[in-house]
């Protein structure tokens, strides 16, 4: 029996009411593509059973992340930042030239401190739970739409302006991440 089947099998003891219902959302979730998901998608009865089954873990206020047997990936934190930021700042962001270089050359491990830009920005922090914090850098003027392009949902600088504005300290410390 693999690990993951262990658990949600002693869950499932431990509580059966409700167990396949949970584990049939976390199915309709992932077909529909979402590994992250808002208190609003849900109702409170979902939420609970979820969270009670360990179906569901808690990211932030508000915000909740598909429990997997490794933890959360790299992927629900791209895709929640990626909604979080279109829900609160609509089309007024990008990801810092820094972080937008290293998704460029396919990095998808991040740091524990994401910089997004945005005219929209109080300069504030959003801690998410166990996986850093969401910095939101108010930045004077929006950068041109032709600067900008998505991966995977996420507004990132091209390349050559995301190599024209970061540091060179950044560039020398990365350069092996990013000439491959």
């Amino acid at each position: 029996m693999s690990q993951q089947n262990y658990v949600y099998s002693a869950l499932a003891v431990r509580d059966p009411a409700g167990f396949g219902e949970a584990k049939s959302l976390v199915a309709s979730f992932r077909a529909e593509g979402l590994s992250v998901v808002r208190s609003c998608d849900l109702t409170r009865r979902q939420r609970e059973l979820m969270l009670r089954h360990g179906f569901l873990n808690v990211l932030t206020k508000g915000w909740y992340y598909l429990q997997n047997v490794q933890g959360m990936q790299s992927a629900p934190l791209l895709s929640f930042v990626a909604r979080y930021c279109t829900e609160r700042f609509d089309e007024a962001w990008h990801l810092s030239p820094e972080l937008s270089l290293l998704l460029h050359a396919g990095i998808r491990k991040l740091h524990s401190k994401l910089v997004v830009y945005t005219p929209l920005g109080k300069n504030g922090q959003l801690h998410l739970a166990g996986f850093g914090t969401l910095i939101d850098y108010k930045v004077k003027e929006k950068l041109p739409d032709n600067a900008l392009t998505a991966i995977e949902g996420l507004r990132v600088i091209r390349l050559p302006y995301a190599l024209l504005k970061c540091s060179e300290a950044f560039l020398r410390q990365h350069r092996d991440e990013i000439v491959r």
